[in-house]
């Protein structure tokens, strides 16, 4: 099963669409991995965590397109993780898989969902009511620290240090046995993990861990970042992460979610982690991993 990286980048994306500083201006010059869309990833035809405004774009770029997709996992509702505008948008197509299109969050992001939809009616206006567009796009609610059985595949909900809309949303990180055995954790929006999901971690292990160091740049203090993580939090959590067994020397580790704010292109990313203690692959707009 193919993991694709779509987007790699930040709230603001890289480079960032109102600035015009030395950074932002290269990186349109030049393009390439330093070029960075809004994050999420896709896990096979049928599996995708998040749905960003770049989404459309990500397809194009690819040559992909969402026919086959069944099951949308959120992480959060902040607008760069979920454009649910763009997601349901599959009502306009003009040949579609004829199946409903899952959408899976906490049950903290769904109260908050549903006490917006109303901001939707736009993308309603067609149906007969509401319930015929909700039976199109059905909204899971899931509880943290509980597995499920999500189109084939067993997901396990960690509660991230990361605040969304609503009350008490907290990023919703998921652990994902992959049909090859393998297991994937997608640690986004996450920041140092709270004490009761270090606990939830202690049992387990991940073959494949993605994780989001937004501040690589800043390398001095926030040890236990919240929200985000700081180059500092983000190996940390590695060294907590190996103390407990979760990961090891075998674990593919990747870095994403970066923002502009770093000012480091690329290869300068990927020079931070070379210089630590541990093997991590800065992660880019198109990346695969088989």
């Amino acid at each position: 099963m193919e993991i694709l990286f779509l987007g790699t980048a930040a709230a603001e994306g890289i480079p960032a669409i109102y600035c015009r500083c030395e950074f932002c201006n290269r990186v349109r010059s030049i393009g390439g991995r330093d070029q960075r869309t809004r994050s999420s990833l896709r896990i096979g035809d049928s599996h995708q965590i998040d749905f960003s405004p770049d989404t459309p774009w990500q397809l194009n770029r690819e040559r992909l397109d969402l026919f086959d997709m069944e099951h949308i996992l959120i992480t959060h509702t902040h607008s760069d993780h979920f454009q649910f505008e763009e997601l349901v948008s599959k009502s306009q197509a003009i040949v579609d898989n004829g199946k409903p299109l899952h959408i899976y969050m906490s049950n903290p992001a769904k109260l908050y969902l549903e006490s917006v939809f109303h901001t939707f009616a736009a993308q309603i206006e067609e149906e007969d009511d509401l319930d015929a567009f909700k039976k199109k796009y059905p909204v899971h609610g899931l509880e943290y620290y509980q597995e499920y059985e999500i189109g084939g595949l067993i997901v396990e909900t960690i509660k991230g240090s990361h605040l969304a809309e609503g009350m008490d949303q907290f990023s919703c990180n998921y652990l994902i046995i992959l049909p090859d055995g393998r297991r994937l954790l997608y640690a986004i929006d996450t920041g140092y993990y709270l004490d009761e999901s270090w606990d939830f971690l202690r049992s387990r292990h991940t073959d494949i861990l993605i994780m989001d160091c937004t501040f690589v740049g800043k390398n001095d203090g926030e040890n236990h970042a919240f929200g985000h993580h700081t180059l500092n939090s983000f190996l940390k959590t590695l060294e907590r992460m190996t103390e407990l067994g979760f990961i090891n020397e075998h674990t593919e580790v990747y870095a994403t979610h970066f923002n502009p704010h770093q000012n480091l292109y690329h290869h300068e990313i990927q020079d931070q982690f070379d210089h630590s203690d541990f093997t991590v692959t800065a992660a880019f707009d198109g990346l695969r991993i088989y």
